[in-house]
């Protein structure tokens, strides 16, 4: 697979449940860089800026994901000085 079949492989963001058409799309509509938005949807990092992203042919057990949203989100708000 080439760099830019990778780029352009349907993915969906776990915040807010938008699916888009690639990285550089999902890149472009958040304000992100599209290889750290790669990097989140293919496993490597957990996240890209605090979204969660997988590719939908990835998708085995959304529940992983979703976890790792929530701890991320726990972290966030202890950071914070709050607690969930």
């Amino acid at each position: 697979m080439t760099k830019k079949d990778t780029m352009q492989r349907p993915l969906i963001c776990i915040n807010n449940g938008q699916q888009y058409d690639g990285c550089r799309a999902a890149a472009r509509d958040l304000g992100l860089d599209p290889s750290a938005v790669h990097r989140a949807a293919a496993g490597i990092r957990q996240h890209a800026k605090g979204y969660f992203f997988r590719y939908l042919d990835r998708i085995q057990v959304p529940e992983d994901v979703y976890e790792d949203y929530r701890r991320y989100e726990r972290y966030k708000l202890r950071k914070e000085g709050g607690r969930k």
